[in-house]
């Protein structure tokens, strides 16, 4: 129940981006310095991460590179604020988006899987003739395809400091180590096309499940840290797992990754009797716990 508590939290904070402001550097820093950003995806042994053929590989780290002057990638590290329990608090986030045709390949060791109890409309959507009725599906759906899968939109990575009242503590430019980490990963279809209510048909929505995994942000920094390893370079070192042959944690490191899906619906209201109004709803379906760690280099270039 507790990680399926944490997924919700999680998915209802993603929710409400709008509430979400996203900042410059703290006040007295003087004004940003204008950069662009790459991400590389380190190679090594039992990394859960990697790039795949069709992209650009860089030997000097080694790893897959992606670069914000892409297309179709968006990466950055932006400050970020938002009212926490009637405080309003600040944080620092690493992100990197992936839009098809470009992909990643996740490799990680599935745990266990299950459907959300009073669900009767719970279901595993997935492309390629995945069972619906299994909530494995959800993990060898991430585990067997690369993403975004071609009928997908995109994979979008989000690697979170620690939260605090006071801008400079999560200030990416001041340190050179941070043991607060959280990550998020949603892999989404397209959005619904309306955005005021309108028949069912006109909302086309994606017939398939979107799902969200990751890791919470913990006292102890079980899941991984943020390292400065020079002056225009920070690395993203991911570690959740449950029986770690190797730790890349603070703490305890005896915790998995949480994952859970969702797919969209039409909800029809009855306003009189005469009158109908629809608009379109989330069925939140399957919960799972996976083993995962890799490590991602974010780079800044002074334009």
């Amino acid at each position: 129940m507790f990680i399926l508590v944490v997924g919700l939290v999680f998915i209802s904070i993603d929710f409400v981006q709008g509430q979400v402001e996203t900042l410059g550097k703290p006040p007295g820093k003087g004004r940003p310095v204008e950069y662009t950003w790459s991400a590389v995806v380190l190679e090594g042994p039992g990394f859960g991460l990697r790039g795949i053929d069709n992209l650009r590989y860089d030997e000097n780290w080694p790893g897959w590179i992606f670069e914000d002057f892409e297309s179709n990638v968006n990466v950055g590290v932006e400050i970020r604020r938002a009212p926490f329990d009637g405080v309003e608090k600040y944080w620092a986030r690493f992100y990197l988006e992936i839009f098809y045709p470009v992909q990643v390949d996740f490799d990680f060791i599935p745990y266990s899987a299950w459907f959300y109890p009073d669900t009767p409309e719970a279901m595993c959507k997935y492309p390629e003739n995945y069972d619906s009725t299994d909530p494995m599906s959800m993990l060898y759906f991430l585990q067997y395809s690369y993403h975004p899968h071609p009928i997908y939109e995109k994979v979008y990575f989000k690697f979170n400091t620690g939260r605090s009242v006071d801008q400079n503590e999560v200030d990416y430019e001041q340190w050179n180590y941070h043991g607060h980490l959280g990550f998020l990963c949603d892999v989404k279809g397209t959005a619904p096309e309306a955005y005021s209510p309108v028949p069912c048909e006109e909302y086309e929505l994606f017939e398939y499940s979107s799902i969200e995994f990751g890791a919470d942000n913990d006292a102890d920094g079980d899941y991984g840290y943020f390292e400065r390893i020079g002056e225009d370079v920070w690395k993203v070192v991911v570690g959740a797992e449950i029986y770690p042959p190797y730790d890349y944690t603070n703490g305890s490191g005896d915790r998995n990754a949480w994952a859970t899906d969702w797919y969209n619906v039409c909800v029809e209201t009855q306003i009189n009797k005469n009158k109908t109004a629809s608009t379109y709803d989330a069925i939140f379906s399957s919960q799972g716990a996976l083993d995962i760690k890799f490590e991602v280099l974010f780079i800044r270039t002074k334009q």
